[in-house]
């Protein structure tokens, strides 16, 4: 920022002005002084030499004597005034340069006095102006930090709402119901009809219209696989034999076959969550029999 020097000081014209006059007022004087002082010298000289020429006039004594000594006395009283007026020159002079010099280092010193008032506003001027950039600085610097916080208050918030989206994409993923598209029942019917004529049972939790869906789903495609659904279709577990906090689909056997492998690699293939398959004592005595137990979807699992 600049400095900007306050405006001349009204004493200043007034003190230059006073120092250019005395200075004039000077040297008109000791110019008269030594003009006068010049004139007087020559005058003395004049009237000692007309004192002179008086004197041999009077001692001659001849006809022409009298006539003589009145143009000597005349020329006498002439050299006398301009003596008289060289002096009142020369003393006027003289008083013109002592005043001039007095008034010279008068305005000098006022001078001095100015240009060090000017010197200690100037100091001020460039000390209140630090004073101001140093406070503009801070201002700025505060004004960046204040930013810097909100940008950075606005990211928080910019990933609080990011992140709540993919909260609610989340929970609607969750809530939405499990569902085999049609490409995911000609894949899972492909990957079934290697092991026709299995015997397979399909149950679900009855009080869950959600279940009943997708196992009606499964059990449609095992049919289509050529494999024997008890039924043909799935069918309700009791509400009492329900295993609480079950979710998710189980596949279970007598003894573990490569049909019920098969079986649950293809339902994860279709994006269901699946556990097994797993031997099963109750159906030891089934043989090869495989049993899909369809639970309640979690709101953690696909």
């Amino acid at each position: 920022m600049p400095l900007q020097l306050p405006p001349q000081s009204p004493s200043q014209p007034i003190s230059d002005l006073w120092d250019g006059f005395s200075f004039w007022f000077a040297t008109i004087g000791v110019v008269l002084t030594f003009v006068g002082g010049a004139a007087s010298i020559m005058a003395r000289r004049w009237v000692r030499r007309l004192a002179r020429d008086k004197e041999a006039i009077v001692a001659a004594g001849t006809a022409r004597t009298q006539v003589e000594i009145e143009n000597a006395t005349r020329e006498e009283s002439e050299a006398d005034w301009w003596d008289s007026f060289t002096y009142w020159f020369t003393t006027v002079g003289v008083g013109l340069a002592f005043v001039g010099g007095v008034a010279s280092i008068r305005a000098r010193h006022w001078a001095r006095v100015v240009a060090s008032d000017k010197e200690a506003i100037v100091a001020e001027t460039q000390a209140r102006t630090n004073v101001q950039i140093e406070s503009a600085k801070r201002a700025a610097a505060e004004a960046n930090d204040r930013a810097a916080e909100a940008n950075a208050r606005e990211a928080e918030l910019v990933k609080e709402i990011e992140d709540d989206k993919l909260e609610q994409v989340r929970i609607k993923e969750s809530l939405a119901p499990r569902n085999i598209d049609d490409q995911g029942k000609k894949n899972l019917e492909a990957a079934l009809r290697r092991f026709p004529n299995q015997n397979v049972s399909v149950a679900f939790e009855s009080f869950s219209p959600e279940t009943a869906r997708l196992a009606s789903q499964i059990a449609a495609v095992l049919v289509a696989a050529h494999w024997n659904v008890l039924y043909g279709k799935a069918m309700p577990f009791a509400e009492d034999k329900a295993i609480p906090g079950l979710t998710g689909i189980f596949v279970r056997s007598g003894v573990v076959t490569d049909p019920g492998k098969a079986l649950v690699d293809a339902l994860k293939r279709a994006e269901l969550t699946v556990t097994g398959p797993t031997a099963f004592e109750y159906l030891k005595g089934h043989g090869d029999y495989i049993f899909v137990f369809v639970g309640p979807k979690s709101l953690s699992l696909k």
